[in-house]
């Protein structure tokens, strides 16, 4: 941590903290809020940090993509390559992740509200459009056809992000957080309302 929260994060009966990842998913960092929209997060950031929170106040991704940035995350480990025909790769990256793994093996509860499923804890916030992808889809994306079907992709994003699902998401986590427990959890929230289109 980058310094003494306020309030003691560990459960009652457990040596280890509760961990707490929130994902803003194409958020940008607040030195480029500043520079490029004349926007100062820092009231926000600011609360996170009074919270326990590490904040990366100049964060970027080595990736293109969520998919790819999430299974390096989770994994705690750089990818050989970015690139792979479809997102299957990457998807059983972070179904089969070692965070889970470690932390399950030490006791953790895991509450996963990401974008994402995990084999042995499904997300009921997980979003339908990173369904495995098939290798005709990925030839298709690569012509004229791409511009439909991304367009088509849209929509289905559209239609399966909302402001109700947002609110949910929140909701979730903000009751776990009050949630006194023996054992240590460990939450993840991902929030798409960040990223364009929504933004």
């Amino acid at each position: 941590m980058a310094h003494k929260p306020e309030r003691d994060l560990r459960p009652v009966n457990s040596s280890f903290p509760d961990i707490y990842i929130l994902l803003l998913d194409g958020y940008a960092n607040n030195n480029n809020l500043k520079k490029y929209w004349h926007f100062s997060n820092d009231p926000f950031l600011d609360s996170l940090r009074k919270d326990g929170f590490f904040v990366l106040g100049s964060s970027l991704s080595n990736y293109p993509y969520t998919v790819q940035t999430v299974s390096t995350m989770l994994n705690m480990d750089y990818h050989q390559t970015s690139y792979a025909l479809t997102d299957n790769p990457f998807l059983l990256e972070i179904a089969n992740n070692k965070t889970v793994d470690l932390l399950s093996d030490k006791g953790y509860q895991i509450h996963n509200f990401s974008l994402f499923d995990f084999n042995t804890h499904p997300s009921p916030f997980h979003l339908a459009v990173f369904s495995e992808k098939s290798l005709m889809a990925h030839f298709i994306n690569q012509t004229v056809f791409y511009f439909v079907s991304f367009n088509q992709s849209q929509e289905n994003v559209l239609s399966t992000v909302t402001l109700d699902r947002e609110r949910k998401l929140v909701s979730k986590v903000v009751e776990l957080t009050k949630q006194a427990s023996d054992q240590p959890k460990f939450v993840y929230g991902h929030f798409f309302l960040t990223h364009p289109p929504f933004i």
